[in-house]
């Protein structure tokens, strides 16, 4: 298990196996559980496009769904 899925599992619950923990300050390395967001992949890929389009460097809190 992945250290930032098993942090988002200790405080909120179970993750479901077809769903990915996303980050919300674009830190792979993150394990704080209020940056921790449960989505598909098909999010996570849209988070990197846009963080990439937009410039954004690590220790930002945005996802695609605050800028679409």
């Amino acid at each position: 298990m992945v250290a930032n899925r098993l942090a988002y599992a200790l405080i909120y619950g179970a993750v479901d196996s077809k769903l990915v923990v996303r980050h919300r300050c674009a830190n792979s390395v993150c394990c704080n559980p209020s940056h921790l967001v449960l989505g598909t992949q098909r999010d996570n890929s849209l988070d990197w496009v846009v963080r990439k389009r937009l410039g954004v460097k690590r220790g930002v809190l945005l996802m695609h769904e605050e800028i679409i």
